[in-house]
This record gives C-alpha cells, structure tokens and sequence, in this order.
C-alpha cells in the first residue's frame, strides 16, 4: 500500500493546503505533514483531527508530522483536517479545516479494540457519571499524572490504581506518582500509597490512629454492616432516582399541634403571647400591659433583701472603719516577695532605684543626676552665650506693672487711650500707681482714678479714622466722644 503525504500549512490559526486529489483509503495510506508559524512554537504536544459525516478520529504526535487516521464510514465523500494543542498552562491553540475529497467507498474498516485494562475501566466508571449538574467542574489540566479534558472528563495519563499479583511488592512503572497500589498478602490485600518512588501501607483510615480494626459496632468475625447499622433506614439501596424500593410515600398532614380539620395558627399556638402584630411603634395594638412585681426571690408580701440575698455574706452593713461587724478576719502574712521571716523591703524592691531616701530637697542623697530631658539648652528664641529674656521677647511690652498682666485683649490698666485705636470694646482702669493718659474726664473720674467702657470704632485699616465713645462706670454715669482724623485726635466732647 502507498503512503502519499498532504501537506498543510498553518499560518496563526489559519490552515490550508494544496493537496487536490482523492482520497482512498482502499490501497493507499496519507501523512498529514503540517507547516507550523512562530505561533505554534510552545505547543509541543499536537492532536490531528479528521471529522467526516459519519465520524472523527485523532491521532497525538510531536513534531510536525503524523500519520492520518483512516475515514471509517463507507459513504463518506468529504472529510474535514484540522490540528488543536494545549501546553499544560491553560494556553489552547486550535486551526481552522482543511476540505479533502475521499473516494465514496473507499475507506478502512476500524481496529477492533483491544481488552480494556484496569486503568481504562476505572476511566469508564469516572465518565459513567454526569457532573454536568455540579457548579464548578474539574479545569483543564493534569492531576497526579491523570489527564482531564476541557469538559471535566479524565481522558488519559498513568494508571490511578494498580492491583498486584502474586509476589508483586512494588508496583509497575505504569503506575502515577500519588497513586493507590493493592499489594497481594497471603490473606488479602494491603491497600498502599506510592509517591516518589516510595511504597507506604495504609494502616489507618477515616482520621483514626493506626492499626488493623478489630471490631465494627463491637461486632468481630465477618461483620455485615446495613443501612440500618448507619442509622439511615429510609435510604434506598437499589432501584432508579425515581423509584427508590424504600422510599417512604408522602403523606397529608394529619394534625398540627395536635388539632385536625380548618386550623388556624396565633402567636400564643407559637410560644409568643407578649408580641404585637399590629399597630405603629408607638401605639401597638397588642402591646401587653406594663404588670405589678408579685414576689422577689420567690417572696411575696413585704418583702426584706438582705446582703445575704445578694450573695454578699461578708459585707459590712455598719460600724466605723475599724470596726466593720461582718469584716471577714485578716489573714497573716505568710511572704513577701517570696520571702518569709523577717523580711526587709527597700526602694529596690519596689522598683525605684532613684528614688532619694535622705537629704533636704536641695541635697538629696540619692537624686539622680539629672540629664535636662535629652541634654543641655544651646539656645533659646536662636540666641546662644549668655542670653536675658526681657518682656518684648514674651510679646508684653506694653505691661508697665505685674497688675498690668493681660487678662484678655479687653481689659487694660493704666491704657494709653491713643494706642486703643483697633475696633473693639474695652474695660479701661486708672490708679494712682497707673494712670491713664489721653483718656476722658469726668465729676467722677480722673485719669488716675477712673473706670471706663470705651468703644473704638476704625474706619479703615490704617487707623486713621476712629471714633471712640467712653461710659463711665462710675456714679456720674458720663459719656464722652471723641474722632481722630489723620493722625490727630480731637478732643473728648461731652455728650452727658
């Protein structure tokens, strides 16, 4: 039989050929020789795919060649060639078909399949099921060596479990890192767990500490264990989803709370008396009346708590201080510091060190040196060397004497009226010792007897038009005004 060779090119995802005859597979046989792009460079495992009316084949290869599989249906006068990759990190490439005309009749009889092994048959009973109504699927990828395709399904790799034969103590190569390996005994099986290239028994299962079970139930010999052993006497064991042999009929409801016919369910057949079903927040319907208290602790009458009530045996209800009825009896002191006998306490002790014990407040013994908080002052306001600090660097220039200490922007002794010049309110006071100047007379007040409310009024902001009215707060109750124009005052006038 002649091989003939059909080249295709893939260009991205794009494939084309120039191959134009028919094919037969009668008395010939085809190499799919495929021209792969850059694109194709990290997909080193490769899959042709052959679909015609009636079927598909694959054939896995590596490299750019493979031989084509064989079209199996006698009538099929078409059949499509692609190729797919995956390279094991989530990454899929897939082309586009190429059209090749078959000779109708042409075709190969397929392969009878050989025995299943061990490995396949576990693949069957895994695929057997339908996980399609499960929420999240198995991704596309290998699992302990077990190849799962982009539908959840295994589709391939090592063999999961392996049942030895007489004499076996290791498993086959064929066996996958992480797989389970039946090793034969003389009166059984061993179950076994194989990983890097290590047979270990399994001695414990189901979380216990080790050891060949000895009884189930506390049963021992060949124990039989049911659904009825589990406590699940309901659950069916044989028969289909929708006809369960033990499945229990459904049946009508008989009674609730043990009434029958039209029931009708309140809040009191519910354990909740005291809850409102109707009514706004603030006047519920339902709401239960507020009730009298009828006994405390079980008692009734009226009735007397003590301290003893309380649980509060050992408090002393009277007596002074040091003489408490009920005080509960001092207990000696056995240690101090877990020490015993006769016992020395020292600064030390309590965890002062620097704590000075002797010497006036000026000498103390003891007294630590001290450090200034981090060192020697090296400055102050910038100024270094021998530097005073006069009222101009406090901000009080204008204090003439102790009694002329700001006690807020509003209050000043022995005031310069002219300098009084920002609006605002003021309480003004002159004495012998500071007296007032540029200030109002009046029968009551002298500048260095005197006590005014002035109000300053300032028309602008350089202070060059102000007026300012004084209320004396003496008895005379006089009121003066005067205005500055420039930067001349005018004299006080007499408004009472």
């Amino acid at each position: 039989m002649a091989q003939q060779e059909i080249t295709i090119r893939v260009t991205g995802k794009r494939a084309e050929t120039d191959f134009g005859d028919l094919v037969s597979f009668n008395e010939n046989s085809y190499r799919l020789k495929f021209d792969f792009d850059s694109e194709w460079n990290d997909y080193s495992q490769r899959v042709a795919v052959v679909l015609w009316a009636g079927g598909c084949a694959e054939q896995v290869f590596t490299g750019s060649a493979c031989d084509m599989p064989a079209v199996a249906s006698p009538d099929c006068d078409t059949a499509l060639v692609g190729v797919y990759s995956s390279n094991g990190t989530g990454k899929r490439i897939a082309s586009s078909f190429v059209r090749l005309r078959c000779l109708p009749g042409a075709y190969c009889e397929p392969p009878e399949a050989p025995p299943k092994s061990l490995h396949e048959q576990i693949l069957d009973l895994l695929n057997a099921f339908d996980f399609s109504a499960l929420g999240v699927k198995l991704p596309a990828g290998t699992y302990s060596s077990v190849e799962v395709n982009a539908y959840g399904f295994v589709t391939g790799g090592k063999q999961i479990v392996e049942i030895g034969g007489e004499g076996q103590t290791q498993p086959s190569s064929s066996l996958a890192d992480g797989g389970i390996f039946f090793r034969k005994e003389e009166d059984g099986y061993t179950l076994c767990h194989y990983e890097d290239g290590t047979l270990t028994a399994i001695t414990g299962l189901g979380g216990g500490s080790g050891g060949a079970v000895t009884s189930v139930n506390g049963l021992t010999g060949a124990v039989t264990i049911d659904k009825f052993d589990l406590g699940l006497p309901q659950v069916a064991l044989t028969g289909s989803y929708n006809d369960l042999e033990d499945l229990p009929e459904a049946a009508a409801v008989t009674s609730v709370n043990g009434l029958t016919g039209a029931v009708t369910i309140d809040k009191f057949d519910l354990g909740l008396p005291q809850v409102a079903l109707t009514g706004s927040y603030n006047d519920l319907e339902d709401l239960p009346a507020a009730a009298a208290v009828t006994s405390v602790n079980g008692l009734t009458g009226a009735v007397t708590i003590d301290k003893f009530d309380l649980g509060l045996p050992q408090v002393a209800l009277t007596g002074s201080y040091n003489d408490l009825e009920d005080l509960p009896a001092a207990a000696a002191v056995t240690s101090v510091n877990g020490l015993t006998g006769a016992v020395t306490i020292d600064k030390f002790d309590l965890g002062l060190p620097q704590v000075a014990l002797t010497g006036s407040y000026n000498d103390l013994l003891d007294k630590p040196t001290s450090t200034g908080g981090g060192g020697a002052v090296t400055s102050v306001n910038g100024l270094t060397g021998a530097v005073t600090i006069d009222k101009f660097d406090l901000g009080l220039g204008a204090v003439e004497n102790a009694r002329q200490m700001p006690l807020g922007d509003s209050v000043r002794f022995g005031a310069n009226f002219n300098s009084l010049d920002d609006t605002g309110c003021y309480y003004v006071q002159g004495t012998a010792d500071l007296p007032c100047t540029n200030g109002p007379t009046s029968s009551s007040n002298s500048l260095s007897n005197c006590r005014w409310f002035l109000m300053t009024f300032s028309h602008n902001d350089a202070g060059q038009y102000v007026t300012q009215v004084a209320f004396s707060l003496m008895s005379d109750c006089a009121v003066r005004i005067r205005n500055k124009a420039g930067s001349s005052w005018g004299s006080w006038k007499t408004v009472i």
